[in-house]
């Protein structure tokens, strides 16, 4: 017979265990020009943080210089900021170029910063990319500079 005294602890101790655990979110940041990633890491996190938190955090712990916020990324390793990400095709057409992310291969509609994660075990996937303007509207937006390796983003000696 299970003794109710025992059973209560062993509840109470499973449920502070779970309750204090964090998992450990991966991030990756991808080369922009390669399938290669310049950072893979993962930060312990728990339902409370943002992309955009785990993601400074991540960045401040290695050895890529960045210029960004929990809002966004704006470069890493000096990728292409401003005016200088912005590549006019034509007085009605251009791509603008920037840092995209996906969680677990799903693109948000989020910024860094509003997008909480869920269970602690996500991926977050950083990677280079533009969006295409034509004749005022969006057409596309986040497609990986890697698939595409633009000669003003990719330098020679980095093209694959």
């Amino acid at each position: 017979m299970k003794s109710p005294f025992l059973t209560t602890i062993f509840i109470s101790l499973h449920s502070a265990l779970l309750a204090g655990s964090a998992d450990a979110v991966t991030i990756a940041i991808q080369d922009p020009c390669s399938a290669k990633n310049w950072l893979q890491t993962e930060i312990t996190s728990t339902d409370k943080h943002t992309v955009g938190e785990l993601t400074i955090e991540a960045l401040k712990n290695s050895d890529l210089k960045f210029a960004g916020s929990p809002t966004g990324i704006n470069s890493i390793n000096g990728t292409v900021t401003g005016l200088d990400a912005i590549e006019v095709i034509s007085d009605k057409e251009m791509n603008a170029y920037g840092w995209c992310y996906k969680v677990d291969g799903r693109e948000p509609t989020l910024l860094p910063s509003e997008m909480f994660i869920k269970t602690g075990d996500e991926k977050i996937h950083w990677f280079f990319a533009y969006s295409h303007y034509l004749n005022g509207k969006w057409l596309t937006m986040c497609t990986p500079t890697s698939k595409t390796k633009r000669k003003f983003i990719c330098k020679k000696e980095s093209v694959e």
